[in-house]
């Protein structure tokens, strides 16, 4: 168990060293380049690069949601269904699968509506 801490903890001081590069980068280097439509802006030489960080990090955020909701449903099946006269299973499945269901619509609803504006 110590070994895979540590190898978690490696892989966090690594990652959180990248995001710490790829933000310095945006900041300090070619961050005051002129906009080629319009030299009143700026357009800052690693913006692909943060954006690229940005949806990797989404992704990661995600993915870890999924593990850990899928985590906890095959934790939750293999303990008893009933405690104490309390249907467990079915609050713990209950919960989860409601809270999927509304943040999903309320994602589904901001992201894949058409605006009218």
């Amino acid at each position: 168990m110590a070994r895979r801490t540590a190898v978690l903890a490696r892989a966090f001081c690594a990652h959180w060293h990248c995001m710490c590069g790829v933000f310095l980068l945006f900041w300090l280097v070619g961050f005051d380049l002129p906009f080629d439509d319009d030299p009143n802006f700026t357009a800052p030489l690693f913006t692909n690069l943060l954006l690229a960080l940005i949806y990797m990090l989404t992704l990661l955020a995600a993915g870890m949601g999924v593990w850990s909701l899928l985590r906890t449903l095959k934790v939750r099946g293999k303990s008893e269904s009933i405690d104490n006269n309390i249907p467990i299973r079915k609050i713990s499945y209950a919960v989860v699968f409601y809270y999927a269901r509304e943040h999903a619509s309320v994602l589904f609803r901001r992201f894949f509506t058409a605006n009218d504006y």
